[in-house]
């Protein structure tokens, strides 16, 4: 284990340690709002209904978006100023933990990654013949009819095949020039176990952002948040 590992794992402990200082909303209910007609919500603030679980777990947190979300506020009860204003504030406090955990376990991902491409265990990205053969005859064309240079005229060619002459649209790296997939490496234990620890955190703050909305009498099936988490802590690597 290398300094990044023991750091991003201290910072793990760090921030579970740090839930039990949070506030308990269901501890110390305020008054529901489930009723509250006196506000309306304001342009920009559209209702939403994506998977909760990929949210927490793979993006920035999107508070204005959560505040409509079709679990989290059922029946789409509109927040005043200042419950918008204290839910910006708990959406902020997740991304200030959990936004660094992820910038380590990014960090973990590409250090294995690269140990095992400099290893020769997986090898780079190649274009088919078939395609380096086309990419040819275009350019010879290229050089004959508009007296381009061999280079200029293999980037002109390279550059009408399109997506055929690119690497595939999926999770890939770049290391010293060449392009890696990353459905050829082989499994990273390394950085699934930190994933598995990185996942426990976001289980944890995620159900703290979310009781916030059973203990305003937003959400009315909390079951449907136990499902959240269950996605949650289920999730593979990625």
């Amino acid at each position: 284990m290398d300094a990044i590992e023991r750091g991003g794992l201290t910072a793990v402990e760090s921030a579970l340690q740090g839930i039990d200082q949070l506030e308990r909303w269901a501890a110390n209910p305020t008054k529901p709002l489930a009723n509250n007609s006196r506000c309306e919500w304001p342009s920009g603030i559209e209702r939403t209904s994506w998977r909760l679980a990929s949210k927490f777990l793979f993006g920035k947190l999107q508070g204005k978006a959560l505040m409509r979300h079709a679990i989290l506020n059922d029946r789409d009860v509109p927040l005043c100023p200042e419950e918008m204003t204290e839910f910006l504030d708990i959406v902020e406090r997740y991304d200030a933990v959990v936004a660094p955990l992820w910038s380590t376990y990014r960090e973990i991902k590409i250090r294995e990654m690269i140990e095992i491409a400099d290893s020769g265990q997986v090898k780079p990205w190649r274009r088919d013949e078939n395609v380096d053969a086309e990419i040819s005859r275009r350019a010879a064309i290229l050089v004959a009819e508009r007296r381009m240079s061999h280079a200029d005229a293999m980037r002109e060619a390279e550059k009408g095949l399109g997506s055929r002459g690119q690497p595939p649209a999926v999770n890939q790296m770049w290391h010293d020039g060449e392009c890696y997939l990353a459905s050829d490496f082989p499994p990273l234990p390394r950085s699934k176990a930190f994933f598995e620890s990185l996942k426990v955190v976001i289980g944890e703050y995620a159900a703290w952002v979310m009781s916030w909305f059973v203990a305003k009498g937003l959400c009315s099936d909390p079951g449907k948040i136990r499902e959240v988490l269950e996605d949650i802590a289920t999730a593979p690597a990625r």
